[in-house]
């Protein structure tokens, strides 16, 4: 994995920190999300074939695994100090393992459809990069949910980890399919880009927005803050598109820009620069889309 092995273990690192802070409060959504985690991996494992082959006992070896799993959360829930709620996830989890399940075909490498993301080819790539980021992002989210105000923050920062979506340029061919102009083809751009974070953040935004009502107006900001960084992530990519660079070095404005967003008092050079950014994409493109061969 490499230099990525250190970012997974820091993020694993921060998760289970996250899940004992949220087990002492509240240690039945705690047991709750780990139930679910571990239904999600016996449901879409891949390995159930190759088992079945190589083990004497393959629903023993399923109900070993999941009962391997769920004592790093039961550990957790104990220093937590709620030793019935470990207790009850360690006699629940191995039945998991007799949950059925379909067997996949082996020529289906990912469940994840393009279709699915509004044939966006930016997220559907990120997300194949990346699974396990996006696996602990989405468990950071679930498990914040039960805690006021700090789940919608906690979205905003999943809408500037969105931004890797749009640090690659895909190739000119994927630009002219649409046969769109300029300005048509960045509003479809960033209509994907808050179609699929949107869709992605609801169902976390819905239950704690359900679970703390007072603090629902959060939302609001959460919404505008999310949508300014996404716009600005598009415009910024298409102003500094070329097809002949597939990752390009982010410059410095753009990386000042960003940070605008972390840092109320830089937010005017962000907006100065996200206006500079969209003028400059619409005649970046029409440069490609038109007059490309000249």
């Amino acid at each position: 994995m490499g230099w990525f092995l250190p970012v997974v273990l820091l993020f694993a690192a921060g998760v289970a920190a996250l899940f004992l802070a949220v087990a002492g409060p509240h240690p039945l959504w705690a047991t709750g999300v780990a139930a679910l985690l571990l239904v999600r991996f016996h449901l879409t494992r891949r390995d159930t074939r190759l088992a079945a082959l190589m083990v004497p006992h393959p629903r023993l070896s399923a109900w070993l695994d999941c009962l391997a799993l769920a004592v790093p959360a039961s550990l957790l829930l104990l220093a937590a100090g709620h030793p019935w709620h470990a207790l009850g996830l360690l006699a629940a989890a191995p039945n998991i393992a007799l949950l059925p399940r379909t067997l996949a075909a082996p020529h289906l490498r990912s469940p994840l459809r393009i279709g699915w993301l509004a044939w966006s080819p930016e997220w559907c790539a990120a997300l194949r990069r990346h699974r396990i980021t996006v696996l602990l992002l989405a468990l950071g989210a679930l498990l914040l949910a039960a805690v006021p105000y700090w789940s919608f923050i906690y979205l905003g920062f999943t809408a500037l980890i969105a931004v890797e979506c749009y640090t690659r340029n895909e190739p000119l061919a994927l630009l002219l399919l649409p046969e769109l102009d300029s300005s048509r083809l960045l509003a479809r751009k960033v209509g994907e880009a808050l179609r699929n974070y949107l869709l992605a953040t609801a169902p976390f935004a819905l239950a704690a927005a359900l679970l703390h009502p007072r603090a629902a107006w959060v939302a609001a900001l959460w919404l505008a803050f999310s949508t300014l960084v996404l716009l600005y992530a598009v415009l910024a990519k298409y102003a500094l598109y070329d097809p002949a660079e597939p990752r390009p070095a982010a410059s410095t404005a753009m990386l000042l820009g960003l940070l605008g967003f972390l840092l109320p008092p830089l937010l005017p050079v962000s907006l100065v620069l996200l206006i500079r950014y969209g003028l400059r994409a619409e005649r970046n493109l029409n440069r490609y889309l038109h007059d490309y061969s000249r």
